[in-house]
């Protein structure tokens, strides 16, 4: 992995749980996880209709340098954009790259979405 690739600080999140008076858990916020470098990029034509093969409803591609603190249950924030993660893939076995498989980059809007 280049570098200079990495152009974009984003934000990874992680959900807060609650529990209902019915006993049902569900996200009651969101707290900062950690922040890093990362590529953003929209899936092009191949590589979604690759990508609509694994989920539907994936449309962009978040690639950060290797961690083992992340994890599929986050989200990312950048510029005003929430990204669901709904896969994490490593690029190859040797460790150095993570490709979040993402959908939304829709604006955030007070409250949790």
């Amino acid at each position: 992995m280049r570098t200079g690739t990495l152009r974009r600080w984003v934000q990874f999140q992680r959900p807060v749980l609650a529990r209902s008076p019915t006993g049902e858990v569900f996200v009651s916020s969101w707290e900062d996880a950690f922040a890093c470098r990362a590529a953003i990029e929209p899936l092009s034509g191949r590589e979604f209709m690759a990508a609509s093969e694994f989920r539907a409803d994936i449309d962009t591609r978040i690639r950060i340098r290797w961690r083992t603190d992340v994890s599929p249950t986050y989200r990312v924030l950048y510029g005003g954009q929430v990204f669901n993660i709904l896969a994490l893939l490593e690029q190859r076995t040797d460790h150095r790259e993570i490709h979040c498989m993402c959908n939304g980059g829709r604006t955030q809007q007070g409250g949790n979405p």
